[in-house]
């Protein structure tokens, strides 16, 4: 299959932290979308049950929201991997900062087993949207991306399902404005 034809994967994840063999994935919000129109196909947004919330950092549980309450129907990322493998048949994995996010996707297909069966190729919606104009920006971050461009940010607390529209809108902006790379 032609690679611009496969559906984008566009993933956000929530952890207890920024290191993916020590801290976990604590959400996973998903959106499988067309390239060519960027119409929602598929999508999915789990909370997955830590094993080690002891080794979490405190600042990045308070930035996404995690409580024992709302996480108490939480799924076993062992359950979870098959189900985003199957969603993500073929897509190419997209989120904002891909290499944080795929490196604990990554992990997971890896001490889960779960099938990986997306395309090899990784799209990293921050890259481009340094190359189309955000040259400018004063950080590097989903907040100060969305401000540059005049997207609504994601609300507090972070949570996958929002990270990944927002991600989205950002990619809806810079392709549907056409926007011309600045690099």
């Amino acid at each position: 299959m032609d690679f611009r034809e496969r559906p984008l994967a566009v993933v956000d994840i929530e952890t207890s932290g920024d290191d993916e063999l020590k801290h976990e994935i604590l959400e996973i919000g998903l959106l499988v979308v067309q390239q060519k129109d960027f119409e929602v196909i598929d999508s999915g947004n789990w909370l997955i049950k830590p094993y080690h919330i002891e080794n979490a950092v405190p600042a990045a549980l308070s930035r996404n929201g995690y409580n024992d309450h709302d996480w108490r129907d939480a799924k076993e990322l062992s359950e979870v991997m098959p189900m985003f493998s199957e969603k993500t048949t073929n897509a190419i994995f997209t989120s904002f900062n891909v290499s944080f996010d795929w490196s604990f996707i990554k992990n997971a297909f890896r001490v889960t087993g779960a099938p990986n069966l997306m395309d090899y190729h990784r799209l990293d919606i921050l890259t481009l949207a340094w190359a189309m104009g955000g040259d400018g920006l004063e950080h590097f971050n989903l907040k100060a991306v969305c401000e540059f461009f005049g997207i609504e940010p994601e609300p507090d607390p972070h949570r996958a399902i929002n990270g990944a529209e927002t991600a989205l809108n950002i990619l809806r902006k810079l392709k549907l404005e056409k926007l011309t790379p600045t690099v």
